[in-house]
């Protein structure tokens, strides 16, 4: 039963404002929210709640008063159970206390005092109960110190019962810094730091304690001399002077510390101390910037954090190692460090003096990652590249009939001044942000003016320009239809079917037709454009191959998703817009191996692309604000009696089979062939078995669909209905039709329609005849298609990589779409459809710096045991 708020909130957030709202219930919560940020609440909402410090960081702040509560009740959570005496020795048998005055004063520093009366003591117990079984459930497996697991989250908690070294600078010549050793314990509510000698006073009858207390110690003094000198003296129970030889073995010793357990602090320039050693190329051209002028430069040098010279270089080598007073800080001489510097700096002083091209500078970042700093020659480009932007013959051409968006008229200025440096690019903007508008605007542009420079009224059409567009043979009749709507003055031709004429200016064509006509790849053309340039991310395919033939003075390639499968995606289209830049295919793949381990890797590699790329996504509100919600719903579906019987048969044939192969060749097609029927059964018998006669009560997906699609057939909505099996499209149609009645004209897409056919499907479903639904082949109708006509999506079975799912749901929410667009997954309960959900999840949540593969995962490694698992049919 809810036990509603008694009063409303003090102040109402706005919605985009409020993230989550949270409603108290007699033993626990409810919540409620978007489908994107509720998503790891409805896998597990304790969970959620217990990482909201390190997940949900703002929440604390928000102005949703129930959404700052279950944060600062989170947050109270783990600073007391870290702060438990012995916590490190008691880990997951610890037993959680609290005092109601601590949560009381808590909720008063957060304001929200409000809520006072409504928690009652027995909900809080309940509450931290839950959270109490989570840290045990985590500490039991984690190896290292409790405050080593705070801060791995990024949170700095002081452990009751904690052991601190504290270091800092002090005004003695002979001894420039102080010593002292702490201790922590919880007093009132908080962490407190006391000497170590206090300890030992107040627990002189506990020797237990104490030795609990001192046990790191003992294992440091083993290995540290400067710790055993301490203690073999008594020195380190009391505040002390330290040499600089002596602060200097004590810093470098950190990590020793840190690995039994004890925390320490010290002056920050100590972190400033280990920054990477770096050059940084400084930018001296002052001059008009263009592509290939040659711009000068000026390497320096940062030790330490601290830019030096050559010659205060070689000064600390002549230096013993170790600490140094420097310009009133301290610095650490490290000679292998230094004469390292000293060698690539000076062969860096050695490229560069004669000048070096903007590419060729910005290719210095993937050659000297280890420590060149590039990002004064990034700002130098961007000033000048605003500049450009700002000129008088760049504004959109009349001859435009459409109303750019803020965002979108930067995207075209973006792309006449690059196109003003003959530089490639990669317009990489989420789907459904218009793509094609900015490009018709450009192209448009290039054919009514003239270069920046040359004054606006002298512009003339530019007839000799020649513009090839490649894409997707189902995309051109979009292209075709978008280019006489947007730029009807614009001429444009088709290579494709029967014709075989190059346009005078635009020339539209598909990759299957460029592979093979020779009069495409032997053009010298002005501008080539790729759409849905992931067609090109296998560098060894024939598309690729013949796309990288083409001559032309610009090149640009438009994705949504640059990266479906790993950095060789993003290699190849570079390799297609600026030949050469990102140096060979077998070169780049073994510097890619290397940037995980590197400490700024990825960093270096985005500083070198960064230029070439423009990506805005429709979830910044500072990019489009008016966009309605996408709320995501999973329906969770029983098998029928025929279908999980047959399920339990092809799994038990597949687990006799496969423990008698001995083949891996064998095992391998077993694995795959299983896979595909358990998912054919999951979606209706008669597609495993082939019968045409598809019996509805057959399927628990046909019987839900009915219900659903019916639904929004009485609500005169509209509905994209997406599978990855071509051969169910039309028997899903015929039964939605008698579902629905006669009176319904089906709507279908596939690979096997044609441009022109599949531009008038397009057309007739968003057009003012009511269809209700439109049934798509996943791979062919879930990209470059607009289809905000629907407000459903309806993904009928499930892909391996969210990245395709979410393409096919945004060709109905993207800009003109002006419902709410609801999408829905279907997902039969205890089947290997629940395994496929669960591994979707952790491409999503678990992992944020991995990138989904755009195929199955590695089965055929999984032993018997794993398979049978992953394919099993659950209980419950």
């Amino acid at each position: 039963m809810v036990a509603a708020l008694t009063r409303p909130p003090t102040r109402r957030a706005t919605p985009k404002e409020i993230v989550i709202e949270f409603i108290l219930t007699q033993h626990s919560f409810q919540y409620f929210g978007t489908a994107e940020e509720l998503q790891p609440w409805e896998q597990n909402k304790y969970q959620a709640w217990y990482a909201m410090p390190w997940r949900e960081r703002k929440a604390v702040n928000s102005k949703s008063s129930s959404e700052r509560l279950f944060a600062t009740l989170s947050l109270f959570f783990h600073k007391r159970i870290s702060a438990t005496r012995d916590i490190n020795f008691l880990r997951e048998n610890v037993v959680f206390t609290y005092k109601r005055k601590h949560v009381n004063q808590e909720l008063e520093r957060a304001s929200l005092a409000s809520y006072l009366d409504e928690l009652s003591s027995n909900w809080l117990d309940e509450q931290f109960a839950q959270l109490t079984r989570l840290f045990k459930k985590e500490i039991a497996h984690y190896p290292h110190t409790i405050a080593d697991y705070y801060q791995e989250k990024g949170l700095s908690f002081a452990v009751s019962g904690q052991i601190f070294f504290h270091l800092a600078e002090s005004k003695r010549a002979q001894y420039p810094f102080a010593f002292m050793a702490s201790y922590t314990e919880l007093e009132n509510g908080y962490v407190q730091h006391y000497a170590l000698a206090h300890a030992l006073e107040k627990y002189k009858d506990d020797q237990s304690y104490i030795l609990q207390l001192i046990s790191s110690l003992s294992t440091l003094e083993k290995e540290s001399s400067l710790i055993r000198k301490l203690m073999s003296t008594g020195e380190l129970f009391q505040p002390i002077y330290f040499t600089d030889e002596e602060a200097n073995q004590f810093l470098h010793e950190l990590d020793l510390y840190e690995r039994v357990g004890i925390r320490a602090k010290v002056p920050r320039w100590w972190t400033r101390v280990h920054q990477p050693a770096k050059v940084q190329l400084k930018v001296e051209t002052g001059a008009a910037f263009s592509k290939d002028k040659l711009l000068s430069f000026r390497p320096e040098i940062e030790y330490n954090g601290i830019t030096v010279s050559p010659d205060e270089l070689e000064e600390f080598l002549r230096m013993s190692e170790g600490l140094h007073a420097f310009r009133g800080t301290w610095i650490d001489v490290d000679h292998k460090r230094i004469t390292e510097l000293l060698t690539k700096a000076n062969d860096l002083r050695k490229q560069t003096r004669e000048g070096l091209s903007l590419l060729d500078s910005l290719q210095l970042a993937t050659k000297n990652q280890d420590f060149l700093d590039i990002s004064c020659v990034l700002n130098y480009f961007k000033e000048a590249l605003h500049k450009l932007t700002k000129c008088e013959n760049y504004t959109l051409p009349a001859s435009v009939h459409a109303n750019l968006r803020t965002y979108q008229l930067q995207g075209y200025l973006w792309l006449r001044a690059m196109d003003e440096l003959n530089l490639g690019v990669i317009l990489a903007d989420d789907m459904g942000l218009g793509k094609t508008l900015q490009i018709i605007a450009y192209l448009d542009a290039l054919r009514t003016q003239k270069q920046c420079g040359v004054p606006a009224q002298t512009a003339t059409v530019r007839s000799q320009r020649t513009v090839l567009i490649v894409m997707p043979s189902s995309l051109l009749a979009n292209w075709e239809e978008e280019l006489k709507k947007f730029a009807p003055y614009t001429p444009f031709v088709t290579y494709h079917g029967k014709t075989r004429t190059i346009g005078p200016f635009i020339t539209l064509t598909s990759y299957g037709m460029l592979k093979r006509e020779a009069a495409l790849l032997q053009q010298q053309w002005d501008v080539v454009i790729l759409d849905e340039a992931q067609a090109i991310k296998n560098t060894s395919s024939q598309q690729a191959k013949a796309v990288k033939v083409l001559h032309s003075r610009m090149k640009i390639a438009l994705t949504g998703t640059p990266i479906e499968n790993d950095l060789m995606d993003l290699f190849s289209i570079f390799d297609f817009i600026l030949p050469g830049y990102l140096g060979t295919a077998h070169s780049f793949q073994k510097y890619a191996r290397t940037l995980e381990s590197k400490t700024h890797g990825y960093q270096q590699l985005q500083q070198a692309t960064s230029p070439f790329i423009m990506r805005r996504v429709k979830t910044d509100k500072a990019i489009i604000h008016d966009l309605p919600k996408k709320l995501e719903h999973k329906e969770y579906i029983d098998l029928t009696p025929k279908q999980a019987a047959l399920y339990r048969k092809t799994l038990a044939a597949f687990k006799k089979a496969i423990e008698d192969t001995t083949s891996q060749t064998d095992r391998r097609g077993m694995i795959f062939a299983t896979l595909t029927h358990l998912k054919q059964i999951t979606n209706h018998p008669s597609q495993y078995s082939g019968n045409d006669i598809y019996k509805p009560s057959e399927s628990g997906k046909f019987i839900r669909l009915a219900q659903l699609v019916e639904e929004i057939y009485n609500a005169r909505e509209r509905v994209l209905i997406f599978t990855q099996y071509k051969e169910i499209i039309p028997h899903l149609s015929a039964f939605l039709c008698d579902t629905l009645g006669n009176s319904v004209q089906p709507l279908v897409l596939h690979g096997g329609i044609n441009p022109k056919e599949r531009q008038k499907v397009v057309d007739a479903f968003n057009g003012d005849s009511y269809h209700p639904f439109m049934i798509l082949s996943l791979r062919a109708g879930g990209v470059g298609l607009n289809l905000t006509g629907a407000n459903h999506v309806i993904h009928f079975d499930r892909w391996w990589n969210p990245q395709i799912e979410k393409q096919a749901s945004d060709r109905a929410y993207r800009i003109g779409q002006t419902k709410d667009v609801m999408v829905h997954y279907f997902i039969c309960r205890q089947t290997l459809d629940m395994s496929i959900d669960e591994l979707l999840e952790k491409k999503k949540y678990l992992s944020a710096s991995a990138i989904a593969e755009n195929k199955a995962p590695s089965l055929t490694t999984l032993s018997n045991k794993e398979l049978f698992e992953f394919f099993a049919l659950r209980k419950g």
